[in-house]
């Protein structure tokens, strides 16, 4: 898994100039990043997977576990390998940033053109994910850390009354509502 910012974007985030808290927001760079990944429900940054199963469904598109697809470079249905479709509409397969579909003839299924049903019967090896982390998740990356940064001297601390002026009372929530709408769009979600 790959950090979802940069300690430079961090520390230019919170107007940190010198490294006497390096390692720590290090540490929470790459916290966070997990923490994000987990509640996205998916990986962001780039990455090849190889012969991925999946379940046909008798229909003419399957969505692929991770996006947003760039490439892919094989594709097996029923043990018969289908060819990319060499202008996008003859028989093979397309594809855009979170589907594959098939066009005309499938081998080995029916009716023809679709995944066939089946257990485990298709397999895809395809590279999907982000070049670069796109700013809205980063920030959210940034703002995670920084408030995890600021708050580590209050950790278990819900509320503070300091003599003589008023209480105040922390949030114990992780992300707040801006921060979790901006990541819904990238959010994989399972199918009810």
């Amino acid at each position: 898994m790959s950090d979802l910012t940069t300690l430079a974007n961090v520390k230019s985030w919170l107007t940190i100039t010198d490294t006497a808290a390096d390692t720590i927001l290090t540490r929470l760079i790459s916290a966070a990043s997990a923490f994000l990944i987990n509640w996205l429900n998916r990986q962001v940054t780039q990455a090849t997977y190889t012969a991925e199963k999946y379940n046909g469904n008798g229909k003419t598109s399957l969505r692929a576990k991770n996006w947003p697809i760039q490439s892919i470079s094989s594709l097996v249905v029923n043990g018969v390998t289908v060819q990319a479709s060499p202008d996008g509409l003859s028989n093979g397969y397309v594809f855009d940033d979170k589907y594959i579909y098939l066009l005309g003839a499938n081998v080995n299924s029916f009716p023809p053109g679709v995944f066939g049903k089946g257990i485990m019967n298709v397999s895809v090896t395809y590279v999907a994910g982000y070049a670069t982390t796109p700013l809205d998740i980063e920030q959210a990356c940034i703002e995670l850390v920084s408030l995890k940064f600021k708050e580590r001297s209050r950790v278990g601390i819900q509320s503070q009354q300091v003599p003589g002026q008023a209480s105040v009372t922390y949030s114990p929530r992780d992300l707040g509502k801006d921060t979790k709408a901006m990541l819904q769009n990238y959010r994989a979600v399972t199918p009810s």
